[in-house]
This record gives structure tokens, sequence and C-alpha cells, in this order.
């Protein structure tokens, strides 16, 4: 589970986001934090939307804005892992930490 997301200081003025109403914002934002904590690479199933705390009006806005595309079982975010770290590359940090540790503790026996 990712403990972060990275969100653009210049996100509020993105030209796509200010077509959106405040709380539509906000629950752009939670699709990313949602996402990202679960490590879905930008995928919300219409299922997880109660979970992430998103209404699918609020999608269909994003969507209007190209924000969120529709994938046939939910939506995805565009360019996700752009900004955000893939599940491959946090399991890959997560691996690297892990020898990392077992060469400390085992460097010291």
């Amino acid at each position: 589970m990712a403990d972060w997301a990275k969100i653009d200081t210049n996100f509020f003025r993105h030209p796509q986001v200010v077509q959106l109403s405040p709380m539509e914002q906000l629950a752009f934002i939670r699709v990313i934090l949602y996402c990202q904590e679960l490590e879905t690479d930008g995928v919300i199933l219409d299922a997880a939307l109660g979970a992430a705390q998103v209404t699918a009006k609020q999608l269909r806005a994003m969507e209007a804005a190209e924000l969120v595309e529709r994938n046939g079982k939910g939506w995805s975010v565009p360019g996700f892992t752009k900004k955000q770290l893939s599940r491959a590359k946090l399991e890959e940090k997560r691996e690297k930490a892990r020898e990392r540790r077992e060469r400390r503790i085992g460097g010291g026996a």
C-alpha cells in the first residue's frame, strides 16, 4: 500500500481541473489518492466508488474535462503513472528495501 501521492502545486490552476466545481476537484484528488493507496495504476472500478467517496456524476464531469476515461467496468486516469509510482515500481522499491535490511541484519552477525 502506497503512503503518498504526488499532487502538482499548480493542480487547481490546471486547464482541465479548472473546468470542475470545487467538489469535483476534491473528488479527483480522492480518485488519485485511492488509486495510489491501493496501487491500481490509475484504475477505479465502479464497485469501488463508495470506498473512494466519489460519485459517478463527479466522474462524468472529470471525463468531460478529459481527466478520466471510461474503461468498461470502471474508470482510468490517463497518464497516471507519469506522476505516480506504478505498482511495479512500488514493489521494486519494497524489494530493494528488504534486501538492504537483510544485508544490514546479515552483515552485523
